[in-house]
């Protein structure tokens, strides 16, 4: 780690301080983050009989609690791990150096409200590997998708089992359109790169003159970011490890559930685990406060619990989650600094 003071960072400044005027604009989609945190912390407590909640959090099972923890931080090393595999067409990089980078990135989503921190993620290891920002920022993407694929063979199977209720129908097709869109895309991107940017470059060079150069340079850079797709061995390990990432998470639910003593039906895990993908996925406030409650309670709701006891759950669930991201981030913080005008100068607007 003694080389990776090369990323010279105000990390503390950028990332637990609040945007500077001037430095930062309070972009539309961060004030949306917080307005929708707003409305559904209203939403999450409105109805909630607080005694009920502080006697559900009294008798927890800590030993379960234990469990639940020690899967979580499975699931951070995990998704290090898959990361590291996604990035390795591209660039070489050092296990510690990945663990602090992903450790950092993952503790500025939460951090930053309207997932602004993945930005963060891509920036540090664009620094660290020079590599193009735009390289890296693809290899999130494919992240995403991979992630998203995940939930969606993982609601499909639910169908068979649990039919939809009427609220969830909208949102699941708008999820469904998305990500097959997304993997369709990326998919034509890589078979078809040499046509695409055939067609691209005369429209480039028309309508961007001096920049056209750059802009082009940027786009191929971005298109490197999915090499992994055209490794088969690597696309398939990346496949498999997000299952396992999601499966993970199903379990940590299923821990939970035992915890509090909820005697709910098998598939209950995957349902509120879909649920609360869909809830964090709209623009959050800061570590997803309110969309992660909301989602929760709506989720067990199908299921007959109480909103107080839902709320119960959802308050554990968030603070084990986002404690183990956040204490490994604050433990990764001191081998990374980055100014917050060295990372402004990089954002794309």
């Amino acid at each position: 780690m003694a080389n990776y003071e090369v990323v010279k960072i105000d990390a503390e400044q950028c990332l637990l301080q609040p945007p500077l005027p001037g430095v930062w604009p309070m972009s539309k989609k961060f004030v949306a983050g917080i307005l929708l945190g707003a409305l559904f912390v209203y939403l999450s407590f409105r109805n909630i009989h607080w005694e009920d909640v502080l006697s559900r959090l009294a008798a927890i099972d800590l030993f379960s609690l234990t469990a639940a923890l020690l899967v979580i931080i499975l699931i951070q090393f995990v998704r290090v791990l898959r990361w590291g595999i996604i990035l390795s067409p591209l660039t070489n990089i050092g296990k510690t150096d990945l663990i602090i980078i992903t450790n950092i990135g993952l503790f500025s989503v939460v951090a930053l409200p309207a997932r602004l921190g993945e930005f963060i993620r891509a920036y540090l290891a664009a620094k660290k590997t020079s590599l193009p920002l735009s390289s890296v920022l693809a290899t999130i993407v494919v992240e995403r998708v991979m992630d998203s694929l995940s939930i969606l063979l993982m609601a499909g199977l639910l169908l068979i089992f649990i039919p939809l209720p009427p609220w969830l129908i909208k949102p699941a097709i708008i999820f469904s359109f998305v990500t097959i869109a997304l993997v369709v895309s990326m998919m034509l991107v890589i078979v078809k790169r040499k046509i695409l940017l055939q067609h691209l470059s005369p429209f480039i060079d028309l309508h961007l003159g001096r920049f056209a150069a750059k802009v082009s340079d940027i786009i191929k850079s971005f298109i490197n970011g999915f090499n992994v797709l055209r490794q088969d061995n690597k696309l398939i390990q990346v496949a498999l490890l997000s299952g396992f990432i999601w499966l993970l998470h199903v379990l940590v639910i299923s821990i939970l559930f035992q915890s509090f003593g909820f005697d709910l039906p098998i598939l209950a895990p995957f349902f509120l685990n879909v649920i609360l993908i869909l809830g964090i996925a709209i623009p959050a406030a800061p570590g997803f406060i309110g969309n992660w409650h909301y989602a929760t309670i709506v989720g067990l709701g199908f299921f007959g619990i109480a909103e107080s006891e839902a709320l119960s759950l959802a308050i554990v669930h968030h603070f084990l989650a986002l404690g183990v991201v956040v204490l490994m981030g604050l433990l990764s913080l001191p081998f990374s600094r980055v100014s917050l005008l060295e990372v402004k100068s990089q954002q794309p607007d």
